[in-house]
């Protein structure tokens, strides 16, 4: 009897202490986690603008702005010791490329949001599918 109620309190406190763990790396890369889903958000309000017709090229812009600021983060988080792979900085160097360029050539129609929003989509994708 005593022997079984020790496997099972052995059993209650090494699940907590998997749970514990488990948190502790979950939380480790909660910021990375974080930062795509900034972009992410952002990237698809941006295709809703661009999909209604009349799209609110106004709002675009902030999104654009918003979007380009938030690129600042990508390397600090995924790379927080400062070592950045070079393709991923290349990746993320041609992602802000696009994102100025949308900015400093505002749009004034839906088509040409359209082809601004593809080729952020596309940079990002780009990136996903070398480093996913």
């Amino acid at each position: 009897m005593r022997l079984l109620v020790l496997f099972i309190l052995g059993a209650v406190l090494g699940g907590a202490v998997a749970m514990l763990a488990m948190n502790a790396l979950q939380q480790r890369s909660a910021y990375p986690r974080g930062v795509m889903a900034v972009l992410q958000n952002d990237l698809g309000r941006l295709r809703d603008i661009a999909k209604a017709q009349p799209c609110d090229t106004n709002r675009s812009a902030e999104l654009l702005r918003r979007l380009r600021n938030a690129t600042q983060e990508i390397e600090p988080a995924m790379y927080p010791n400062g070592d950045v792979d070079p393709t991923f900085h290349r990746h993320a160097e041609d992602l802000r490329s696009t994102l100025d360029h949308s900015i400093a050539e505002p749009v004034s129609d839906c088509p040409a949001l359209g082809k601004n929003v593809a080729a952020i989509s596309e940079h990002c994708d780009n990136c996903h599918r070398e480093f996913r």
